[in-house]
């Protein structure tokens, strides 16, 4: 008899917001996974007039309230972590792991899509050689607007492979991303303790502890520009008893 699938908790890229999501969420709902994706205070909280976060703990705390909420019914979870995704999604799986609940219950699959990786007590400042990636622009010019930044040439750095309507479309959906976020330490990588997938992209280069690593000739938006292969490689991912 086969486990019962887990629930599955999509955690976003930096400035992503969750209906840019929506493809791969109704694809893998096709397969009869039960899927949520996490809107994530770091992200959008100028749009709601809130200062920008300098703590991950906002996010992972998001995070970890859809992990409980399908726990409440029984459900494992799996964790599909896009971009900076991989950072709050990792750190939070800590103390949700089967082996932490009595009821044997938690994360038990970590998928990474062109992931940020980072081992426990780095940041990811530290890690990028305390510079910000070329398509990040910071500090923006209003000084009301410290502490946020945005993304230059998105049509490129994120959604290269994608048609103009896709690119068009998700651009505008984009919001800006609390910068202090780089700064803090990570303090704990879910992928060095749970079965952990990586899908890579041209943009990313994974270092880390992998059960299984394939390779997508795509732009750092898969789940847009080539979403079915996409779902696919999540579902293998997810049925791997290898």
């Amino acid at each position: 008899m086969s486990s019962p699938k887990p629930a599955l908790v999509i955690v976003p890229g930096a400035s992503h917001h969750p209906s840019h999501y929506t493809a791969l969420a109704s694809g893998l709902r096709e397969a009869n996974y039960t899927v949520t994706t996490v809107d994530l205070p770091s992200t959008g909280g100028k749009d709601r007039g809130e200062p920008p976060l300098t703590s991950l703990k906002p996010d992972i705390l998001a995070i970890q309230a859809h992990i409980t909420s399908h726990l409440s019914e029984g459900k494992n979870v799996a964790l599909i972590c896009h971009s900076f995704g991989g950072i709050s999604g990792s750190a939070a799986a800590q103390g949700f792991l089967p082996t932490d609940r009595e009821d044997g219950l938690g994360a038990v699959k970590m998928i990474y899509l062109a992931a940020i990786i980072v081992e426990p007590g780095k940041s990811v400042w530290e890690q990028g050689g305390e510079k910000h990636s070329p398509s990040v622009e910071f500090p923006l010019p209003d000084p009301e607007d410290a502490g946020w930044l945005r993304f230059r040439d998105p049509e490129k750095n994120f959604y290269a492979e994608c048609t103009p309507e896709v690119q068009k479309e998700a651009i505008s959906k984009l919001r800006w991303f609390s910068e202090g976020m780089n700064r803090e330490l990570v303090p704990f990588s879910a992928w060095q303790h749970v079965e952990s997938y990586y899908l890579e992209m041209w943009t990313s280069n994974p270092t880390g502890k992998w059960k299984k690593v394939e390779r997508m000739e795509t732009d750092h938006s898969p789940f847009l520009s080539r979403t079915v292969e996409t779902v696919e490689f999540v579902t293998r991912s997810l049925q791997d008893t290898s």
